[in-house]
């Protein structure tokens, strides 16, 4: 039973730490500082969730077909949406507002291509 208790007292660390609490998936950074969203082969945006802080940049990456992209969020920010895009190509988008954001391929949408992002206001002091 000793042996039991110090097993879950050494396992609930543990998998606590994989509880982000972010809900959502990690987002990578590329040599400029801007945060990479990818979108292509599957009709699906890579990732689909994530959280970045107030005045980041998203690029959205094209890596295969035909995609556009729309943005829009809080305070009826619209970003429009882009031409298509080939493989390739990107559409790079600067988040000032903190909020609550969504996206969509606006040809893929009904087949799941969406995803929602978080602008976090960033702390001072």
């Amino acid at each position: 039973m000793m042996k039991l208790a110090l097993m879950l007292a050494a396992l609930v660390p543990l998998l606590l730490a994989g509880c982000s609490g972010g809900g959502g998936s990690a987002i990578e950074q590329d040599a400029q500082g801007r945060y990479v969203v990818e979108m292509g082969t599957g009709n699906k945006f890579s990732p689909s969730k994530f959280t970045v802080p107030a005045n980041s940049t998203i690029v959205f990456e094209n890596r295969g077909g035909n995609h556009d992209v729309q943005v829009t969020g809080p305070e009826g920010f619209s970003s429009g949406a882009t031409a298509q895009l080939g493989d390739g190509e990107e559409f790079p988008i600067t988040v000032t507002k903190p909020g609550r954001y969504e996206f969509a391929c606006t040809a893929h949408h009904g087949q799941g291509m969406v995803g929602t992002f978080t602008v976090a206001a960033n702390a001072t002091g």
